[in-house]
């Protein structure tokens, strides 16, 4: 039987429909795997991607860091550390002071290359032996003294032998003040007690220091002599 020309027209566009759905269905199945997981260009760059950045992570290891602080401080936890030296140092934490006072001052700590200010509270009036108290306590640096004369607007602090200055670096030390050595202790000692004192007692005061029985301020462990009747400005200028 003769096929008619409509006919034979669109079986032939049923055959090139048939024949497209074909080539599509196996274009989709190239790709999937045999899980059912996408592999398209997109989801391998994605996957590249993702392996770069772990590779970046590893790269960044805390155990790969040379940072300038491993130098000195190799501690485990928060109280104990290790000095380049090998010394092993206990970090000191200021206590909490119950019913501090109401007054309150700035003090200036000495730190590497600028002077930390923290406030510290205190009652009543205002003394020189207040605000060594205060430091004493912030740094752990024993500012013991043995006398301390008031001459108008002239302020000299005797050292005593129980202090810092003669006894060296305390066992434990603030973690925010770290010192290594004998003479940045005494640098950071000096000059933070005389910015802290004519900070807050004033500026037209000035501040001198003596040894024990109130002649010069020699400290031979460093080679350093401040004579007791000079106005001190800082430790090195001696």
């Amino acid at each position: 039987m003769a096929v008619h020309k409509p006919l034979r027209t669109l079986l032939a566009l049923l055959t090139a429909i048939c024949l497209l759905v074909c080539l599509t269905g196996c274009s989709k199945m190239e790709n999937v795997t045999p899980a059912g997981a996408s592999t398209t260009r997109a989801a391998e760059e994605e996957m590249s991607a993702a392996d770069d950045a772990a590779e970046t992570a590893d790269d960044a290891s805390p155990e790969d860091n040379d940072g300038d602080e491993a130098d000195f401080d190799l501690g485990t936890d928060e109280r104990t550390g290790v000095l380049s030296s090998g010394e092993t140092i206990e970090y000191y934490t200021p206590s909490v002071i119950k019913n501090p006072g109401n007054h309150q001052v700035t003090l200036f700590i000495w730190n590497v290359d600028t002077y930390k200010q923290v406030t510290w509270k205190y009652r009543d009036t205002l003394t020189v032996q207040k605000l060594l108290e205060g430091l004493q306590h912030e740094t752990n640096w024993d500012l013991s003294t043995a006398a301390v004369k008031l001459n108008d607007q002239k302020v000299t602090i005797w050292w005593s032998d129980r202090s810092s200055l003669y006894t060296g670096l305390p066992k434990q030390q603030n973690k925010e003040y770290l010192v290594f050595n004998r003479k940045d202790l005494d640098a950071a000692i000096l000059d933070s007690v005389k910015t802290t004192l004519t900070e807050n007692l004033g500026l037209s005061y000035t501040v001198c220091y003596a040894g024990p029985n109130g002649g010069d301020l020699t400290l031979p462990e460093v080679g350093v002599t401040i004579p007791a009747d000079d106005p001190f400005s800082s430790f090195w200028d001696y």
